[in-house]
């Protein structure tokens, strides 16, 4: 089984949401007084920060992610988000409809025209990112996961093998 754990880096995923809340609740705050021009604008303001920070903790804050290839599958890239005791695979994608794999850097960092994204990494600024891009039915996809060379050279492998 090859397998690949991104580790987190930096404090953003703390940073983040804490700003998120902080902004929130001054928003909120702000409308008790008496000489704010529209209170219900700025509780709206401060809800809607509220709920974005509740989005960045469930994103970044608290998950970890493995992205793993089976020896016994070696076609199938399983992606597996744990949180707390709770094991989930969002995504098995088949290497086999993959067109291509990249590294994305800060230069070449823009998606296929028409294609969507899906981003699959840990961290808020990953380091090391790549993309592949599949074609099915419908629209292409491109799926964003952290990496190190090692976990890149093999999905290129596999990918380029299933041409």
């Amino acid at each position: 089984m090859v397998s690949f754990k991104p580790a987190r880096s930096g404090s953003a995923h703390i940073a983040l949401p804490a700003g998120l809340v902080l902004c929130g609740l001054s928003a909120l705050l702000g409308a008790a007084y008496k000489n704010v021009f529209y209170p219900a604008l700025l509780q709206a303001i401060g809800f809607v920060l509220l709920g974005a920070a509740v989005l960045a903790i469930n994103r970044y804050s608290l998950p970890t992610f493995i992205y793993t290839v089976d020896e016994e599958t070696p076609e199938l890239l399983c992606v597996h988000r744990i949180v707390g005791k709770k094991k989930q695979t969002p995504i098995t994608a088949d290497l086999r409809l993959a067109v291509s794999v990249r590294m994305l850097t800060a230069e070449q960092h823009s998606k296929p025209s028409g294609a969507r994204r899906v981003n699959l990494c840990l961290n808020v600024f990953p380091g090391k990112r790549m993309a592949i891009l599949f074609r099915d039915k419908g629209r292409p996809t491109e799926l964003v996961l952290e990496t190190d060379d090692d976990f890149f050279h093999e999905i290129e492998k596999r990918v380029n093998a299933g041409r």
